[in-house]
Protein backbone atom coordinates (compact mmCIF):
# COMPACT_ATOMS: atom_id res chain seq x y z
CA UNK A 1 0.00 0.00 0.00
CA UNK A 2 1.30 3.17 -0.81
CA UNK A 3 2.80 5.40 1.92
CA UNK A 4 0.18 8.27 1.63
CA UNK A 5 -2.71 6.10 0.54
CA UNK A 6 -6.48 6.69 2.42
CA UNK A 7 -8.72 4.00 2.84
CA UNK A 8 -12.39 5.47 2.07
CA UNK A 9 -14.78 2.97 3.50
CA UNK A 10 -17.92 3.30 1.42
CA UNK A 11 -20.61 2.17 3.35
CA UNK A 12 -23.81 3.51 4.84
CA UNK A 13 -23.31 5.23 8.63
CA UNK A 14 -19.60 4.10 9.34
CA UNK A 15 -19.39 7.61 11.31
CA UNK A 16 -22.63 7.57 12.83
CA UNK A 17 -22.93 7.66 16.56
CA UNK A 18 -24.59 4.22 17.79
CA UNK A 19 -25.91 3.88 21.30
CA UNK A 20 -23.06 1.59 23.44
CA UNK A 21 -20.66 1.75 20.65
CA UNK A 22 -17.94 4.45 21.16
CA UNK A 23 -17.97 7.39 18.33
CA UNK A 24 -16.30 6.12 15.25
CA UNK A 25 -14.51 3.46 17.27
CA UNK A 26 -14.09 1.26 14.20
CA UNK A 27 -12.69 3.76 11.71
CA UNK A 28 -10.64 4.66 14.49
CA UNK A 29 -9.44 0.82 14.67
CA UNK A 30 -8.89 0.90 11.05
CA UNK A 31 -6.81 3.57 11.16
CA UNK A 32 -5.05 2.56 13.85
CA UNK A 33 -4.15 -1.20 12.48
CA UNK A 34 -3.65 -0.09 8.73
CA UNK A 35 -1.60 3.14 9.82
CA UNK A 36 -3.47 5.22 7.15
CA UNK A 37 -6.19 7.75 6.91
CA UNK A 38 -9.76 6.66 7.16
CA UNK A 39 -12.77 8.54 5.84
CA UNK A 40 -16.47 7.34 6.67
CA UNK A 41 -19.46 8.88 6.83
CA UNK A 42 -22.80 10.00 9.13
CA UNK A 43 -25.67 9.49 6.66
CA UNK A 44 -26.22 6.86 4.35
CA UNK A 45 -23.92 5.95 1.10
CA UNK A 46 -25.66 5.42 -2.65
CA UNK A 47 -24.88 5.75 -5.15
CA UNK A 48 -22.12 8.44 -3.74
CA UNK A 49 -21.99 9.95 0.09
CA UNK A 50 -24.56 12.04 1.95
CA UNK A 51 -24.07 13.36 5.35
CA UNK A 52 -20.79 14.67 6.74
CA UNK A 53 -17.76 13.53 5.76
CA UNK A 54 -15.28 12.31 8.50
CA UNK A 55 -11.19 11.62 8.08
CA UNK A 56 -10.11 9.59 11.05
CA UNK A 57 -6.15 9.76 11.52
CA UNK A 58 -3.61 6.70 12.43
CA UNK A 59 -3.04 8.86 15.63
CA UNK A 60 -6.89 8.89 16.42
CA UNK A 61 -7.57 12.41 16.05
CA UNK A 62 -10.91 12.95 14.03
CA UNK A 63 -11.11 16.02 11.27
CA UNK A 64 -14.05 16.67 9.38
CA UNK A 65 -14.34 17.07 6.10
CA UNK A 66 -16.91 17.87 3.02
CA UNK A 67 -20.45 18.03 4.00
CA UNK A 68 -22.32 16.45 1.14
CA UNK A 69 -26.24 16.94 0.72
CA UNK A 70 -28.76 14.93 3.41
CA UNK A 71 -30.39 11.34 2.19
CA UNK A 72 -33.37 12.39 3.25
CA UNK A 73 -35.29 14.56 0.87
CA UNK A 74 -32.65 13.69 -1.95
CA UNK A 75 -33.72 12.39 -5.15
CA UNK A 76 -31.96 8.56 -4.39
CA UNK A 77 -34.90 8.80 -1.89
CA UNK A 78 -37.60 9.34 -3.72
CA UNK A 79 -36.57 6.71 -6.64
CA UNK A 80 -36.08 4.57 -3.77
CA UNK A 81 -39.88 5.15 -2.24
CA UNK A 82 -41.12 5.19 -5.64
CA UNK A 83 -39.67 1.30 -6.34
CA UNK A 84 -40.95 0.43 -2.85
CA UNK A 85 -44.35 1.94 -3.61
CA UNK A 86 -44.82 0.25 -6.52
CA UNK A 87 -43.35 -3.73 -5.24
CA UNK A 88 -46.69 -2.78 -2.33
CA UNK A 89 -48.74 -1.67 -5.38
CA UNK A 90 -48.07 -4.76 -6.96
CA UNK A 91 -48.75 -6.91 -3.97
CA UNK A 92 -51.66 -5.24 -2.61
CA UNK A 93 -53.21 -6.10 -6.79
CA UNK A 94 -51.78 -9.95 -6.39
CA UNK A 95 -53.96 -9.79 -3.05
CA UNK A 96 -56.75 -8.38 -4.70
CA UNK A 97 -56.65 -11.31 -7.41
CA UNK A 98 -55.94 -14.07 -5.11
CA UNK A 99 -59.03 -13.48 -3.28
CA UNK A 100 -61.22 -13.14 -6.51
CA UNK A 101 -63.74 -16.38 -5.75
CA UNK A 102 -62.97 -18.61 -8.35
CA UNK A 103 -64.98 -19.72 -11.67
CA UNK A 104 -65.16 -22.97 -13.20
CA UNK A 105 -64.81 -23.17 -17.04
CA UNK A 106 -66.55 -24.89 -19.26
CA UNK A 107 -64.67 -27.85 -19.40
CA UNK A 108 -64.96 -28.40 -15.98
CA UNK A 109 -68.64 -28.32 -16.32
CA UNK A 110 -68.59 -30.86 -19.34
CA UNK A 111 -69.35 -34.95 -18.09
Amino acid sequence: MAANAVIEIKACKTAAQEEGIADKEMLKLVADITQRKVIGYDDIYGPWPHGQEYIIHPDGTVTKGVKHLPYEGSWEQWFQNLRTNKDKKKEKIQGMIDSLPRTTTRMDRLP
